[in-house]
């Protein structure tokens, strides 16, 4: 155990020293000033507070938003285990199994680190109206009520769209602890789809082929909003889903049961391909 988390601790290392991680943490900060534009401004004007778990669920509410942010984290880990030429042999020194499983937790600990960023610059966004209470702020509950694109608009939120589930059924920070942990395993899901067909070309497709494969989806589930009939009235795949129905035990437990699942056939899959594979050949 203490070689994986000396494995995993060196490659966190490199990602966190990469190029592309400045780039994906200002694609996120980017993100996060555009779809609140003005909005801290609006509050103060009108006297509003917003609790602080708040405009992280908001993100989270929107596609687009959602979008965006998986794609500027996979650009961060998408060609896990392959962060530069050669570090694949450091494999030959090790145990395979152990490598791979120090390169899955380096990418896992970029993942908590990110998503704690990303809340944190929300919080920041609007530190001068921020309410620590944990309970729903006033301007929300107007926000959910009207339920309308041109309400959050005038708020100076372009990209958001603020829906009444929000506020039913669970406290902020309570809602802001599922949506972590639900965060966290998607993203946990998608790298290891990228570093399982990383693996499988040898080569650092993995990024493409994975959002390549968000993007199909998306196209998928808009031509079904197009005819009409909602083949999957809940998609764990997709966080937005989450603020369109009350979040019972039992959809709890099938989220995380389908996420868990699907991140162990990955990594068996995985595993068992760097089994086979000769990494003292070049690709």
């Amino acid at each position: 155990m203490a070689e994986i988390l000396a494995l995993s601790r060196s490659s966190l290392r490199k990602l966190l020293i990469r190029p592309r991680f400045w780039v994906s943490l200002l694609t996120a900060l980017g993100c996060v000033w555009i779809a609140y534009f003005k909005a801290p401004a609006y509050l103060i004007q009108h006297g509003y507070r917003i609790q602080a778990a708040e405009p992280f669920l908001l993100l989270n509410s929107g596609r687009t938003i959602q979008m965006i942010l998986l794609i500027s984290f996979l650009l961060l880990v998408g060609d896990v285990p392959f962060l530069y030429p050669g570090l694949e042999l450091t494999a030959l020194r090790s145990s395979r199994r152990k490598w791979l499983a120090g390169q899955v937790l380096a990418a896992l600990g970029a993942a908590a680190l990110w998503l704690l960023f990303v809340l944190a610059c929300t919080v920041l966004v609007f530190f001068r109206c921020v309410s620590f209470r944990n309970q729903w702020s006033l301007f929300l509950k107007v926000l959910a009520r009207s339920s309308s694109w041109q309400a959050a608009y005038s708020a100076g939120m372009w990209l958001v769209s603020p829906r009444a589930e929000l506020v039913v059924g669970a406290s902020p920070y309570g809602s802001l602890g599922w949506m972590l942990l639900f965060q966290f395993l998607l993203f946990s899901a998608m790298t290891l789809w990228s570093l399982t067909l990383n693996l499988w070309t040898k080569r650092s497709y993995g990024c493409m082929l994975t959002v390549g494969f968000c993007v199909f989806r998306r196209f998928v589930l808009n031509a079904r909003m197009l005819l009409k009939k909602d083949l999957s009235p809940f998609s764990p795949m997709s966080l937005v889903d989450l603020c369109e129905h009350r979040l019972t035990p039992e959809r709890t437990v099938y989220i995380v049961f389908f996420f868990l699942m699907q991140i162990c056939v990955l990594w068996v899959l995985s595993a068992g391909k760097l089994k086979r594979t000769d990494l003292s050949k070049s690709g």
